[in-house]
């Protein structure tokens, strides 16, 4: 099974040039051990894949003890992090473990033929 993530360009960057190694959410797929890979969609303005990603762990804690055990490879400044989970009992951290960058973008639909972008998650056949 695999998963389409939304992922602002700015954070896209960080993944592909490796300095975040921690993809940040409020909530995760249910199923998450079981997904192969992650599709990397750039939203506004690339709105394209760009690449995909397997997950190495997950990890969900206080957002205060997320963010010490990620913050060296978080990608993300600390106030925006804390804006991020601002009132949340707890968050997830998604651990990158192998990135694949396309060398040709895809298009949506060439992933999923219905057109329907994620706001933030999406699994796919």
């Amino acid at each position: 099974m695999d998963v389409i993530m939304s992922i602002k360009p700015q954070y896209v960057d960080k993944i592909l040039n490796g300095t975040k190694k921690f993809e940040f959410r409020k909530s995760i797929p249910k199923r998450i051990d079981e997904i192969d890979k992650i599709f990397i969609y750039s939203s506004s303005p690339t709105q394209k894949i760009i690449g995909h990603f397997t997950v190495k762990e997950v990890y969900k804690m206080d957002p205060l003890e997320l963010w010490l055990h990620t913050w060296k490879q978080a990608g993300i400044g600390i106030k925006d992090f804390q804006q991020y989970f601002k009132e949340k009992e707890f968050g997830y951290a998604i651990e990158i473990d192998e990135v694949i960058a396309y060398q040709k973008p895809l298009i949506f639909k060439e992933i999923d033929p219905t057109g329907k972008v994620p706001q933030s998650f999406k699994y796919i056949q």
